[in-house]
């Protein structure tokens, strides 16, 4: 009877830590997305802008 108190209890903590974990991860991902979209849009584009002046870039 303890073993199956000990496993529910352990499988709970273990289920938690991975709901964290996978939240963590997410937002990491969901802030570098957004520095990329950020720099595109600071750094890149105003670049592309200029030479779509000049030429065509297919």
């Amino acid at each position: 009877m303890g073993s199956i108190l000990s496993g529910i209890a352990l499988f709970s903590i273990l289920n938690q830590n991975t709901s964290r974990e996978i939240t963590t991860q997410a937002l990491i991902l969901m802030k570098t997305m957004s520095s990329v979209r950020n720099y595109k849009n600071t750094q890149i584009k105003p670049e592309l802008n200029t030479q779509l002046e000049d030429k065509f870039l297919p």
